[in-house]
């Protein structure tokens, strides 16, 4: 058992360890697809410990059926009682500090700003910056979907991308649009998203053309793109819509790290970050009517 259970850690180890918090997926969720995997791996050798009739009769029969649930009793006792010492010993200090989520989101049109964080039950220190539910993809779309805990934050004085028209032009059918979304500050990420009510047809990222889908307009954004590692001098976009509506471009760059935002205290020892993409990230968007 323990070397089938070793073969099992070495195979799923890199698997929990890396892939899974760079896809920001819950580690609650990812210990039990262990624990299941892990006990599925070792199946076939407790299999093995299990003592069988094999054609005996009689008492000899009768004793290697009462026998059979030893090793399976034993190792539920020893599960029992490893599970009650981790308990025990499982506690959040400064070596192991508890993971959180916190992020800053900063409208710059509006000069509003919010603590966001993806926490379903926050620990005490994230409870402080957020307490009700807000669907953050509506003013930062680039967020995705979910609904995540917010709070109301106090405005950074920083920057959001600057959109520059590099061509407009219409043809028939066809409004084509060329703009440049230049970061303003060092950011690692750079998106753009178009009102649902605007009907993309084509687009194309610095060169490279992108498929454009179908939106509802049950949501305030339709096409969208996040540009990661950006360049200083910006990204060129050209978007190929159907005139008669004024498109709506909203703009969005992140950076790491929220030790200079207004409001923000220090984490005491025992509160760590939660190892995900969107952790201590701080974005700045801004509106452009065109």
């Amino acid at each position: 058992m323990t070397l089938a259970g070793a073969v099992a850690v070495v195979i799923l180890l890199p698997t929990v360890a890396l892939l899974f918090p760079a896809l920001g997926m819950a580690m609650g969720g990812v210990a039990a697809l262990f624990a299941v995997l892990l006990g599925l791996a070792a199946l076939p050798v407790v299999d093995l410990l299990h003592p069988q009739a094999g054609g005996q009769r009689g008492l000899l029969a009768l004793r290697a059926r009462r026998l059979a649930p030893l090793p399976a009793a034993a190792a539920g006792l020893a599960a029992v009682v490893l599970a009650g010492v981790g308990l025990a010993v499982d506690r959040f200090d400064a070596a192991h500090p508890v993971p959180t989520h916190l992020m800053y989101a900063l409208d710059a049109g509006t000069g509003e700003a919010r603590w966001l964080s993806r926490e379903a039950e926050p620990q005490p220190w994230t409870a402080g910056y957020v307490d009700g539910v807000v669907s953050a993809a509506d003013d930062f779309p680039a967020l995705g979907d979910a609904r995540l805990r917010s709070g109301p934050a106090r405005a950074a004085g920083l920057p959001a991308p600057t959109l520059q028209v590099l061509a407009d032009t219409t043809v028939g059918e066809q409004r084509t649009l060329r703009v440049r979304v230049t970061p303003q500050r060092p950011v690692r990420l750079l998106s753009l998203h178009v009102d649902s009510g605007t009907g993309v047809e084509s687009a194309t990222v610095d060169g490279v053309a992108l498929g454009v889908g179908r939106y509802t307009r049950d949501h305030p954004w339709g096409f969208g793109v996040v540009f990661h590692a950006p360049p200083p001098e910006g990204v060129e976009i050209t978007l190929v819509v159907t005139p008669g509506h004024r498109p709506l471009l909203r703009v969005m760059d992140a950076s790491d790290g929220l030790a200079g935002v207004p409001g923000f205290r220090p984490r005491p020892p025992d509160v760590g970050v939660v190892g995900s993409h969107s952790s201590e990230m701080l974005a700045v968007a801004r509106t452009y009517p065109l």
